[in-house]
């Protein structure tokens, strides 16, 4: 079964470079993901990243990267990988805490509980915006305290919405 998969994979690749360059066309969002999907399960992260920036470059939803970084309680731990989970599930790459400058988006999940991990939040959220990335501020921050110093203009979800 790899097998097929591999050389199906091969010859869609094929067929879109070859309509790409020889014939100036582009393909649509849903191709793109079709691709993107293909080359996901067929382990060809070569071909999956050059088609990656093409994705998202076109808004093909799933194809952005995310990295989520949970501060606080056991609760948060278990909400932070809830969402990790549907990320993934809505087709999303997930992003390893050593790679995080490639995600396109950060979830920041946080603890108003703990004190440091408020101020560890505040250092990954300053990180965040110097390198562009958008973010997410999800967990016990925004639900009470939306209103606090480097929260502004940034996308917030309370516990609730989790």
């Amino acid at each position: 079964m790899g097998c097929v998969l591999e050389r199906d994979m091969a010859r869609a690749l094929a067929l879109y470079d070859e309509a790409r360059t020889a014939h100036g066309v582009r393909p649509d969002a849903y191709t793109l993901k079709l691709l993107l999907d293909a080359c996901s399960r067929a382990g060809d992260a070569r071909a999956g990243l050059a088609l990656c920036a093409e994705a998202r470059a076109e808004g093909v939803p799933g194809a952005a990267s995310v990295w989520v970084k949970t501060f606080g309680c056991a609760h948060n731990v278990s909400d932070g990988e809830y969402m990790a989970g549907q990320l993934a599930a809505y087709g999303f790459r997930l992003v390893p805490e050593e790679a995080r400058s490639e995600a396109d988006a950060w979830v920041v999940n946080t603890c108003t509980v703990k004190s440091p991990s408020q101020s560890a939040m505040g250092s990954v959220l300053e990180r965040g915006r110097r390198e562009g990335k958008a973010l997410v501020v999800a967990g016990c921050v925004p639900q009470g305290e939306a209103g606090a110093p480097g929260l502004e203009g940034l996308t917030l979800l309370g516990t609730a919405q989790i």
